[in-house]
């Protein structure tokens, strides 16, 4: 099993062509992942993460920049499988609360329940945590409608901007589309305006003001949950 590590993450701005086989290490990583994934190891992705961060600062205070930037692609590569999208869980089973603790707002808007979660979490980790509810990061048909939800809400004294449910792939200029896969409308995305900062790659609204704006899917806010309404 791969022991996960904290560490501060190196940032390389040095960029290289990669020749050659990669570092033993990597491969041993890679091969004992493989592994892991086949005995349904839990939570796999965050100690692999974790053990190629720590891998890639060890690389990097070595001087050792190639090795430093195979094991970067690897983490990066590791990040685009996370982001596709998969299916929400069913509205039918059986549903789980946000985490004992968490101040939450919870909205009705026609067939749909909508959840305003105060919290400090990543996308990925916004979305994880929604489906564990029974539901998903929140998706809006329109602009429309996400003002009429937003406005439910009362003003929130913390979080004032929180994720949603839109993403598009790192490293990509588009298409922008919700966790379901379709496609963000184009009345939100005439808000949200061209935006050539490739690593912005997760929506985030703004409860205050009404905002929609892209933003790097690493950083750590608040969260609505969108799911079927309870009959």
């Amino acid at each position: 099993m791969i022991e996960a590590r904290i560490t501060n993450l190196a940032l390389l701005v040095l960029t290289v062509p990669l020749f050659g086989a990669p570092p033993p290490e990597l491969a041993a990583l890679k091969l004992s992942f493989e592994k892991a994934k086949q005995q349904a190891v839990s939570p796999l992705e965050k100690k692999y993460s974790d053990a190629l961060t720590a891998l890639k600062v060890r690389f990097t205070k070595e001087g050792n920049l190639e090795a430093a930037l195979e094991v970067d692609a690897e983490l990066k590569a590791l990040v685009s499988s996370q982001s596709i999208a998969q299916p929400a869980t069913s509205a039918t089973q059986a549903t789980s609360p946000p985490t004992p603790g968490l101040k939450t707002q919870q909205v009705v808007r026609g067939d749909f329940a909508y959840t305003l979660v105060h919290a400090e979490v990543s996308w990925k980790e916004a979305v994880d945590a929604c489906r564990q509810m029974g539901g998903d990061l929140a998706a809006f048909e329109s602009w429309s409608e996400w003002e009429r939800v937003y406005r439910l809400f009362s003003a929130p004294a913390e979080d004032q901007t929180v994720w949603i449910g839109g993403w598009r792939t790192e490293g990509t200029s588009g298409p922008w589309q919700w966790n379901d896969t379709t496609a963000v409308s184009k009345s939100i995305l005439e808000k949200i305006g061209y935006n050539d900062k490739l690593e912005r790659s997760a929506l985030r609204a703004d409860i205050k003001g009404g905002g929609i704006t892209a933003d790097k899917p690493h950083f750590r806010r608040g969260y609505i949950c969108k799911m079927q309404k309870k009959k």
